[in-house]
């Protein structure tokens, strides 16, 4: 029955699974080797750029390289910032905090000058 949908609606209704989890849309994606196969990130890197883009700061990667910021550069910086992401939190709730991988850190470190730093609504 999704095999039916047209890819842009399927690609809607991945955007909107995806965009407020930063998770892959893994319920459709699991669900039939085609819709698999059109809504993976490595087939339709559009789809993950726009979550990518609805979601981090993008203006301070279009300003260190404007000419060569594709798609699929950033699909793959979406899914760097969520693994990365995803291991600190589980870390977080495990309690192993002190093990944060270096890699982890730098992303992390990445995040937080792209975004900036406001602790004025915690401190006022």
């Amino acid at each position: 029955m999704l095999d039916t949908i047209p890819p842009e609606v399927l690609g809607l209704i991945a955007y909107h699974i995806s965009i407020d989890t930063l998770q892959p849309p893994t319920s459709i994606l699991q669900s039939s080797k085609q819709l698999n196969e059109t809504l993976s990130s490595r087939s339709n890197p559009n789809l993950y750029a726009k979550i990518f883009k609805d979601s981090f700061d993008s203006s301070a990667a279009t300003r260190r390289c404007p000419l060569s910021l594709t798609a699929r550069k950033l699909t793959d910086e979406l899914e760097l910032r969520t693994r990365a992401l995803g291991r600190l939190k589980r870390r977080v709730k495990d309690g192993k905090v002190g093990g944060v991988e270096e890699r982890d850190l730098w992303v992390i470190y990445i995040l937080l000058i792209e975004h900036g730093m406001s602790f004025s609504s915690s401190c006022g």
